[in-house]
Order: structure tokens, then C-alpha cells, then sequence
């Protein structure tokens, strides 16, 4: 991380009320996992078996003193493993001294750590999503195929056979779905959704997000727009989107709770939760440490509730 100059935690104070910052005014990482609070770093998840979607004959004619008995299976074959994040950013003594309004430096290192933490999580979890290496369901669009080709695609279609992949395979509708801002915002020109607003409205980002809902039949539209610097420190910044140009289709449970599928969950120790503490820089003593910890795993438990519509537009 580049030094910080007595000189920068200075101001004019005609603009002390103030501060820039570049951030991602949303992350999809919490909003898409659901919180599992766990007291132990690691565990087996009970699954139960299938046998409950076989076919039996469990009609009994009036004489008929046979057993009736189905077996069912329990497996722990599904694991979570907590795994320990934390980010330190040093504070000299003397630039804390003079620091002026609205720089309030051990509040500023919280924020970009915690920042830096949160981004790290939602590009992780961007990375997956677009990995078909894990997401066996998927098929991947090109040229004419593509959303933003207006006359030949047919986004429909592709959402329908994603629906019917995860149906056929969990019993439950896909009720998620994930695009890049990039893919929502072809969206408002495709035919597909100006056909139902023609002469009624204009089609608006909330409109389009109305209509997706209706139309696919989801609950949640969550809509990428994250941003990260790909260059290394003291490099010209290059700005790059998180999230690819993709659409993903999953089913996610509304909550943790018994028999509930889930294409995953967010395993977390509650008091190591984006922790905030400071100490002592220990070797030289003339300045702090404001250190920033979360214990976490973000883990897609079933392939089967989600599916990847790679390359979109």
C-alpha cells in the first residue's frame, strides 16, 4: 500500500465535510448466500437420500398383513470448512496528530479494509459463478445467439431451459437470477420485453426488473455491477468489472431450514464477523496496526439448483 503524507491528511477546511472514495455501492456476495452461523470451524452437513422420490406401492388390500417398510439413507458427505480472512493497515503516530476534519484516519483504515475484504469475497464468488468447471448445467452463447443480437436471439428460450434443467433436477423452480449490468441493460432494447410495454410505457431499468420477475418467474434479479483495479500498486490504475457478462439461474433457499435445498450457503462464526481491533505496531511502537478479521466460507453445496448462461452479450 502506497505511504501516506503528513500533507495528504490536510484540507482546506472550506471542504472539510468532504472525503472521495471510489466504492461498490452493492456487493451480491450476502445478498445471494444465505447465512449459516456456525460454533465450530468445520462440519459434515446432513443430507438425507432419495428414496422418498421413488415410487411404492403402499395401497394394503383388506387381508393383506404384508410389511410395507422403505429404507432411508443419511449422508455427511457435504462439508464446510471455515476459513480466517483479515487485512492490517498501519497508522503512523504523527499523521494521526495531524490529521484535520474530514479525515478521522482510524475510522478511514476500517472502512478501506473492510472494503478491500468485502470486494475480495464478491470476486470469489464472481469467479464461480462463471466457472463452468463448476457449474456443470450451463451452455455458452455466441454471435447471433447472443442477447444483444436483437433479431436472431431468444433469451426466453435459453431462461426456459435453464428453469427446466434445475426443475428436473432439484423438483423446485429456479427462483434467482443473476445478469451483469451490462446483459440488464441490453435487456430494455431486446423485443422480448418493448414488445409488452409497447404504447404503455418506457422501458425503464425498473420496469425491465418487474418484467423479469413476471416473465421468468423469479423472486430476486440481482444485477452485477461491481468494479476492481487489476493493476498492480505503484501501475497506471486499470479499472475492470467484477462480474462477467453472464446470467446464472439457481434456486436459493429464503433461509436455512430443514429439508431446504440450496445451490449454497455462507458458513460463518457470528463473533468473527467483520471484526474490527487495533494494537501496538510491536517493532518500532510509534504507531497502530487497525486490523480488520472475518471467518468465513462461501460454498455451493448442489450444482444441480444452478445453472450458467456464459457470454450472454
Amino acid at each position: 500500500m502506497s505511504k501516506i503524507a503528513v500533507s495528504d491528511v490536510r484540507l482546506d477546511r472550506r471542504i472539510s465535510n468532504m472525503l472521495m472514495a471510489y466504492t461498490n455501492s452493492q456487493y451480491l456476495a450476502p445478498l445471494m448466500m444465505p447465512t449459516v452461523p456456525v460454533n465450530v470451524r468445520s462440519g459434515n452437513i446432513a443430507v438425507l437420500g432419495n428414496s422418498h422420490l421413488r415410487i411404492y406401492d403402499s395401497r394394503r388390500a383388506t387381508y393383506d398383513e404384508s410389511s410395507h417398510r422403505m429404507r432411508f439413507t443419511i449422508s455427511d458427505d457435504k462439508t464446510y470448512k471455515i476459513e480466517d480472512y483479515d487485512m492490517e493497515i498501519y497508522l503512523p503516530d504523527k499523521l494521526v496528530e495531524e490529521q484535520e476534519a474530514p479525515f478521522n484516519l482510524r475510522r478511514d483504515a476500517n472502512f478501506v479494509a473492510m472494503q478491500a475484504m468485502m470486494l475480495e469475497r464478491e470476486d470469489a464468488l464472481a469467479t464461480l459463478f462463471h466457472d463452468t468447471g463448476t457449474i456443470t448445467g450451463n451452455t455458452t452463447l455466441s454471435g447471433t445467439s447472443q442477447w444483444d443480437d436483437y433479431v436472431n436471439s431468444a433469451p426466453d428460450t435459453n431462461v426456459e431451459t435453464a428453469r427446466d434443467t434445475i426443475h428436473d433436477a432439484i423438483g423446485r423452480e429456479a427462483n434467482s437470477i443473476y445478469m451483469s449490468r451490462k446483459v440488464f441493460n441490453s435487456l430494455k432494447y431486446h423485443p422480448l420485453f418493448l414488445n409488452r410495454v409497447s404504447g404503455v410505457k418506457v422501458l425503464t431499468g425498473a420496469v425491465l426488473l418487474q418484467l423479469i420477475k413476471d416473465l421468468w418467474e423469479v423472486e430476486n434479479v440481482y444485477v452485477g455491477g461491481g468494479i476492481k483495479v487489476t493493476t498492480n500498486e505503484g501501475q497506471s490504475e486499470t479499472i475492470a468489472k467484477v462480474w462477467q457478462n453472464d446470467v446464472v439461474l439457481f434456486y436459493r433457499a429464503p433461509r436455512p431450514s430443514l429439508y431446504e435445498p440450496s445451490f449454497g450457503y455462507h458458513f460463518m462464526i457470528p463473533k468473527k464477523n467483520l471484526k474490527a481491533s487495533n494494537r501496538r505496531e510491536p517493532s518500532a511502537d510509534k504507531g497502530t496496526l487497525e486490523r480488520v478479521e472475518w471467518s468465513y466460507q462461501d460454498k455451493i453445496l448442489d450444482v444441480n439448483a444452478i445453472y450458467l448462461i456464459k457470454d450472454a452479450v
